[in-house]
C-alpha cells in the first residue's frame, strides 16, 4: 500500500469499481487486509461510484426505499448491497461481459447444459453423441458416442438425461458422485442396460483418466408406458408428457411416484385439447404442460387441473411491448451486448384469421 495514510487510501479506492476493488484482494496482502478492516466505508463508497445509491443514503437501513423489500432479503450491509445489485445490472445487460468461444464441443450442437460450479458444459449433437466439455481450458473431458441424433438433454445435481430413439429415458450419474450403496436401492425394471453398460466402457477406455472429472456413468434406464414427447428434470424428479398422461419418477432410485391422467381434457372435463406438447415444467407441488392449443397446470397433490388457459384467449395485460425501430443509443464500454429501447403501446384485440397455438422455448 505504499504505506499511504487511511484517508487517502480510501479516497483513491472512492475512484475504483467493484472489480477492481476486488482484484485489489485478490493480488495484495496489505490491500486485502485494509479492504477487509475498512469493508464499510469501501463498499459504500462503491454503491455511490456504481449509482446504486444517491450520496444522500448513508445506511443500508436507508436503502430499503430505493429497493423492493423481496431484492434486499438478505442484505446486512453494504458489501452485500454492491454484490446483490451488481449482479442483477450484469444479468440486465448494464455491466461488461466477454464472449468465450468454445470450439471442442464442435459445430452441431442441439442441446446445451452447464454447470459453472463443477466447470463444464455438456452438449448433445445434431449429428449424434454426447460430450462434456471443460470451461476453462475447451478440451473434451468425456464423450459418449451412442446417444441419437437431436437428442434433448436434462441436467441437475450430477445426473444427465437424454431420450433413446425407442422413447426410453437414460439415466447417466456423474462418476465421482457415484454409489454403491444408493445403487442398490433402485428398482430391478430401471436398471442400466447392457447397451449403456458396453458404452460406458468403451468411454472409459477413450479417457482413461486418472482424473474422471466430467465422466458419467450409467445409472437407470426408464421405460414410459405410453409415447411421451416432452421431458424434463428438476431434480430429483423427471416428468414426462405422454398424450393424455403425465409420468413423474424418482431418478435417485427409478420409481415411477406418480402418474397425471387426463391431461388432454383437464380433470374437470373440459372439451378443449392441449393438442400436441411442446413442454413440460416440474415443482415440487405442481405440474405445468404447455400444448399447441393451451396452457395447462395441475396439482401433484390432487392430480386435478388448477389453471386452464387457451392459446385463443385475448392477451393477459393492458399493454404490449415491441423493440424499438430506432438505431440503439445504449451501449456498455467492453461488453458484447446492446441494449435496444422498447415501446409500450395498448394491448390491441386483432380480428383472428388464423387459429393461435402456444409455443414453448428453453
Amino acid at each position: 500500500m505504499f504505506d499511504l495514510p487511511t484517508e487517502l487510501a480510501l479516497v483513491v479506492l472512492a475512484y475504483l469499481p467493484l472489480d477492481s476493488v476486488q482484484r485489489l484482494r485478490l493480488v495484495c496482502q496489505s490491500w486485502h487486509k485494509f479492504i477487509l478492516l475498512q469493508e464499510n466505508t469501501i463498499y459504500h463508497q462503491a454503491a455511490m461510484f456504481h449509482k446504486l445509491i444517491p450520496q444522500s443514503i448513508t445506511s443500508v437501513e436507508e436503502a430499503h426505499v430505493l429497493y423492493s423489500k423481496h431484492s434486499l432479503d438478505g442484505v446486512g450491509g453494504w458489501r452485500d448491497l454492491c454484490e446483490r445489485r451488481y449482479i442483477e445490472r450484469s444479468w440486465s445487460g448494464k455491466a461488461a461481459s466477454n464472449l468465450i468461444p468454445y470450439n471442442a464441443a464442435g459445430t452441431s450442437v442441439h442441446r446445451i447444459k452447464v454447470d459453472e460450479m463443477a466447470g463444464y458444459i455438456l452438449t448433445t449433437s445434431c449429428e449424434g453423441g454426447l460430450t462434456v466439455v471443460d470451461t476453462e481450458t475447451d478440451q473434451i473431458l468425456w464423450s459418449l458416442s451412442k446417444v441419437r441424433r437431436h437428442a434433448h438433454c436434462e441436467y441437475g445435481e450430477g445426473y444427465v438425461i437424454f431420450d433413446f430413439s425407442d422413447g426410453a429415458k437414460e439415466v447417466w450419474r456423474r462418476t465421482d458422485d457415484y454409489d454403491l450403496s444408493q445403487a442398490e436401492q433402485r428398482v430391478p425394471s430401471s436398471l442400466p442396460s447392457s447397451r449403456q453398460v458396453q458404452a460406458s466402457d468403451v468411454s472409459a477406455a477413450l479417457f482413461p483418466g486418472p482424473s474422471t472429472r466430467g465422466h458419467f456413468r450409467p445409472w437407470g434406464l426408464l421405460y414410459p408406458p405410453q409415447p411421451t414427447r416432452a421431458f424434463r428434470f428438476v431434480y430429483p424428479i423427471l416428468g414426462a408428457a405422454a398424450w393424455d398422461h403425465v409420468f413423474l419418477w424418482d431418478v435417485r432410485t427409478g420409481a415411477l411416484v406418480q402418474t397425471i391422467e387426463n391431461t388432454q381434457c383437464g380433470s374437470d372435463g373440459n372439451l378443449q385439447f392441449l393438442g400436441d406438447i411442446n413442454y413440460i415444467e416440474v415443482g415440487q407441488k405442481h405440474v405445468f404442460l404447455c400444448g399447441v392449443h393451451g396452457l395447462r397446470g395441475f396439482s401433484r397433490e390432487t392430480g386435478r387441473c388448477i389453471l386452464d388457459r387457451s392459446s385463443s384467449d385475448g392477451p393477459f395485460g393492458a399493454w404490449d411491448f415491441s423493440i424499438s425501430p430506432n438505431p440503439p443509443t445504449h451501449t456498455t464500454p467492453g461488453s458484447v451486448f446492446v441494449r435496444q429501447d422498447t415501446v409500450r403501446h395498448p394491448t390491441i384485440h386483432p380480428q383472428r384469421e388464423i387459429i393461435d397455438e402456444f409455443v414453448a422455448g428453453m
